[in-house]
């Protein structure tokens, strides 16, 4: 078995669950009692098709596939037998992951297009998911509470004036703070069956990401939230009005996400106690110097602002003998600092693309600009502020990258070891012929 089939990456999509199989697949292979079907095999291969790790559509490709079905059989039994599955420091993250699947449980259960989606164009599966969804939101009268949207847009403007902001200019704070604990009582929204509180709503918006909260202030953006987190009870609601915690898809893929959750931290653990020794280190170092170059990175101040035609003249007044700084502070629409502008680390290329292609061969000093940033769909006109060029990183610089390395190589070759152990002791039986015969997707 190749050794790349264990990175982490790969551990975690072997570890995903796929729709059980159905009375017309065909046995593949077997692992002691445990059947992998032509069913699986072929959602298996569905699923990565469109990854790097996919197999070759080849007959090759195809025992590839058996093999890592194979190892993760093995493993499955291994956890089991050692009682790691039921082990409490995997229910937060199982929860988590339960309410990421109830959708997608609801759609199946009602929807014969979405057990086979590979039959149906991607067209009438969007306009079922939502005719679905929007006929769920009626039958449990979803209102939502307009008095309490106008109070959370008009308490969280505040957010804009007062607290600190990213380097993306979205306020650093959590939505829980804002409001006291009776406020916190004010009903957001209701429906059949239950009800969504302030408090409850706060809380859902401090758990999502910077970038997906809604904006402090605006009202529609809010509501489009308010609503979204009522889908959600809802879709917990019906989930448990039609019992499909006990429907055999959902099991499996629980029961699958556990598996990838001890893998993961069996890999990691293997990785953190393997053994390196400085002798690898130095040999590895001087056989690939190639590889311990850095990039050119660079230093900048940016002033941003939310249109080409500002940006255009704040490169004319800069271009006109004004200063940069003063320009930033009557034009930047957001800053980290008095200063009108913000200034970043030393930075490669991942972190500002546009901006470092524009200025990273200029004098220190030098000004560019309008330079379109497309991650925050923002106009920036930049100053380079300091540059270092591309060196080669001496033998205890590059160590800790060594060491991390020769760490996952050794976990990979220790799971890799352990994999043909389970499968000496365990009878693992091939059809080659449904194998070879076997149609793929």
């Amino acid at each position: 078995m190749r050794s790349q089939i264990f990175t982490p990456a790969l551990l975690l999509l072997l570890f995903l669950a796929f729709p059980l199989c159905v009375s017309h697949a065909v046995e593949i292979a077997r692992v002691g009692d445990d059947v992998i079907t032509s069913e699986q095999f072929t959602e298996d291969w569905r699923y990565l098709a469109p990854t790097p790790e996919a197999p070759e559509r080849t007959l090759e490709g195809k025992k590839d596939l058996l093999d890592r079905m194979i190892a993760k059989r093995l493993l499955s039994h291994y956890f089991s037998s050692r009682s790691w599955d039921t082990l409490a420091v995997w229910d937060q993250v199982l929860q988590e992951y339960e309410r990421s699947l109830y959708l997608q449980a609801l759609y199946r259960d009602a929807l014969p297009e979405a057990r086979e989606p590979w039959k149906s164009d991607m067209n009438t599966l969007v306009r079922l998911g939502k005719a679905f969804v929007d006929s769920l939101y009626a039958a449990y009268a979803v209102d939502i509470e307009k008095k309490t949207v106008s109070f959370v847009a008009e308490k969280s403007i505040g957010l804009l004036k007062t607290a600190p902001v990213d380097r993306h200019g979205r306020p650093v704070v959590k939505w829980s703070e804002l409001f006291t604990d009776e406020e916190k009582k004010l009903p957001v929204a209701a429906f059949t069956g239950g009800h969504l509180t302030l408090g409850e709503f706060v809380t859902e918006v401090d758990n999502l990401p910077a970038f997906a909260r809604p904006t402090p202030g605006n009202a529609d953006e809010i509501a489009l939230n308010m609503s979204h987190f009522s889908r959600e009870r809802v879709f917990k609601l019906e989930f448990d009005k039609r019992n499909l915690r006990q429907a055999p898809w959902f099991v499996e893929r629980m029961r699958n996400k556990k598996e990838e959750l001890i893998a993961t931290e069996m890999f990691t653990q293997m990785g953190d106690t393997a053994a390196v020794f400085q002798d690898e280190v130095k040999k590895y170092y001087e056989d690939n110097r190639d590889g311990f170059v850095t990039q050119t990175v660079i230093k900048v101040a940016t002033i941003t602002v939310d249109s080409q035609s500002v940006a255009e003249q704040a490169a004319k007044r800069i271009t006109g003998g004004e200063s940069f700084e003063s320009v930033a502070v009557d034009l930047s629409i957001y800053t980290s600092s008095p200063t009108g502008f913000d200034t970043t680390d030393f930075v490669d290329r991942s972190q500002l693309p546009a901006v470092y292609d524009a200025i990273w061969e200029k004098k220190i000093g030098e000004v560019v600009g309008p330079v379109y940033d497309s991650n925050s769909e923002t106009w920036k006109i930049a100053k380079l502020l300091g540059r270092e060029d591309p060196r080669l990183l001496t033998l205890e610089e590059a160590t800790p990258m060594v060491v991390e390395r020769f760490k996952l190589l050794k976990a990979d070759k220790a799971v890799e070891k352990l994999i043909a152990e389970l499968r000496s002791k365990t009878d693992v039986e091939i059809d080659d012929k449904a194998l070879e015969e076997l149609e793929l997707p």
